[in-house]
């Protein structure tokens, strides 16, 4: 069990280290003896299973080997044992499995073959074992013992005092405790205002959210192109992740000025806002998060029953995009309308976002090219079919990092700031609300981000947050911005982490990675 993951268990036992005063003291030595104590009582849980029962310790070692198997993978692709806000990434992105296995395909068969080492012997010991030599309730009273210190460990002393725990075990209770906080939570909610149509009759609020693109490669694809979008430069993503960053620009929000944990707070989502206005609603779902049957973008029944029309388009990715601009001019073509796309983008693994007579075959050239064709072609083919009284508001989820590692949803000191980069355009077709989309993107260009998206688009229908700015706001925002990881839910009581990142235009931008 310690070698599956190169003994990191050894490791970990060593930097558990010392106190603030420079020394080794009582404490140090109890939180080593628990450790220690952590992996006694999963190998006995183990070895448990296997005396057993024929078929429910063998059911129950399944489960632990398909468990370590996510584990031991999240490990290799983070570089990292995989701490509660990856788990809570892994989980939201279930829906993500099929371009995981493409993309990460090797690092799976290698974790897979240790477990099968690892875990095949275990099973046929198991099944051999002729008679019941333990009751099947002392390997559950041991998983138990596992889950309450777990639990103690995480409520007392945090997320990354648990980094180190027993492969599989830590996937499996931390999976565990999600789910607990997701029934126990009761995020603070905020209402949004009405202050009246500041903006004139506005016929159709378009919103396009992207997937994994990053702004230093867009920004190359994009200038020098015919748009009539007013582009307000680098923003920053509230999240890292797809299904945390779509909350967040849907029904959530915190104060910019926040700094190493945000105050998330839970507002009206963008469509019940919309509903109240009188216009129809409609999501179209190149993703097809709906169909999840897990975290479907944390969209709740509730959220749903404010949709009116949902499209939730299939096929062969690189279409999925090109046939929505049609989807749009359709649904906004009569009537008032409400249109909030979720597009297919430039996830990994890029060559199935591209014709395959395009594919490269190098990792960042594909990405440009699914970036060129399913995002700048999209937005130029798209601004030829937005009827009258149209506005647009275009970004991404998040953003994507090509230097090595995962791409996004790292936690910690593994995140990069390209993770959070993200394009932020705007276009309306009324010629005076146009220019003043174009004179705010130069006073607001490259100081936005997602929490001022969300506003400008409250903002187009009639609503607001107090305390909240704008892209409408009249004066160049300079604060700097933290940006969330991990979950978005406060976490029994711990508000979610972010990363420090700067929202101001003097900033020195970081190379493209050579190859590009």
């Amino acid at each position: 069990m310690l070698a599956l993951d190169g003994f990191f268990a050894f490791e970990r036992f060593r930097a558990i280290g010392v106190n603030a005063q420079g020394h080794f003291g009582l404490a140090e030595y109890i939180r080593q003896g628990v450790f220690i104590l952590e992996y006694a009582l999963a190998i006995l849980a183990l070895y448990g299973a296997t005396r057993a029962g024929r078929w429910r310790g063998a059911t129950l070692l399944v489960l632990l080997w398909l468990m370590t198997t996510v584990d031991l993978t999240a490990h290799a692709v983070y570089g990292r044992p995989a701490e509660i806000g990856n788990i809570s990434a892994l989980n939201a992105s279930a829906a993500m499995l099929g371009a995981a296995l493409h993309e990460y395909g090797s690092t799976i068969a290698v974790a897979s073959g240790k477990t099968v080492l690892f875990f095949v012997p275990l099973l046929v010991k198991a099944m051999v074992c002729r008679r019941s030599r333990w009751p099947f309730v002392v390997p559950l009273i041991l998983m138990c013992a596992l889950s309450g210190m777990y639990g103690y460990i995480l409520v007392k002393r945090g997320p990354p005092a648990l980094i180190g725990f027993p492969k599989g075990f830590s996937y499996g209770l931390g999976t565990l405790y999600i789910a607990l906080n997701e029934v126990l939570d009761r995020p603070q909610y905020v209402p949004a205002r009405p202050f009246g149509a500041a903006h004139g009759d506005i016929r159709n609020v378009i919103v396009i959210v992207d997937e994994s693109v990053e702004y230093d490669y867009f920004s190359r694809l994009f200038q020098g192109k015919r748009s009539l979008y007013a582009d307000f430069g680098r923003a920053y993503s509230g999240g890292n992740c797809s299904a945390a960053s779509n909350y967040i620009l849907r029904k959530a929000f915190w104060p910019r000025s926040d700094s190493g944990h945000v105050g998330i707070t839970q507002t009206d989502s963008l469509f019940a806002l919309a509903k109240r206005q009188g216009y129809a609603t409609t999501y179209i779902d190149n993703q097809r998060v709906l169909s999840d049957p897990t975290t479907r973008n944390y969209i709740d029944r509730a959220e749903l029953a404010d949709i009116d029309h949902v499209i939730e388009n299939d096929g062969v990715l690189y279409k999925r995009d090109e046939q929505t601009v049609q989807q749009i001019a359709d649904h906004a073509a009569t009537g008032k309308n409400f249109i909030f796309v979720n597009k297919a983008g430039a996830h990994f693994p890029y060559r199935d976002y591209i014709e395959p007579a395009v594919v490269s075959g190098d990792r960042v050239s594909d990405y440009m090219t699914a970036i060129r064709a399913n995002s700048v072609d999209f937005l130029l083919a798209l601004q030829a079919r937005i009827p009258d009284g149209s506005i647009v508001f275009y970004t991404s989820d998040h953003g994507q990092s090509l230097a090595g590692g995962a791409t996004h949803c790292n936690t910690g000191d593994a995140i990069t700031e390209q993770e959070y980069r993200v394009p932020f355009l705007a276009m309306a077709t009324d010629p005076s609300l146009q220019a003043r989309l174009q004179r705010a993107s130069h006073t607001q260009h490259d100081r936005l981000t997602h929490l001022e998206f969300s506003e400008s688009i409250r903002n187009a229908m009639g609503y607001q947050l107090d305390g909240m700015k704008s892209l409408f706001t009249s004066t160049p925002l300079a604060s700097p911005f933290c940006g969330l990881y991990g979950s978005p839910k406060v976490f029994f009581g711990v508000r979610p982490e972010c990363k420090a990142l700067w929202a101001l235009s003097d900033q020195k931008e970081p190379p493209i990675p050579p190859g590009s």
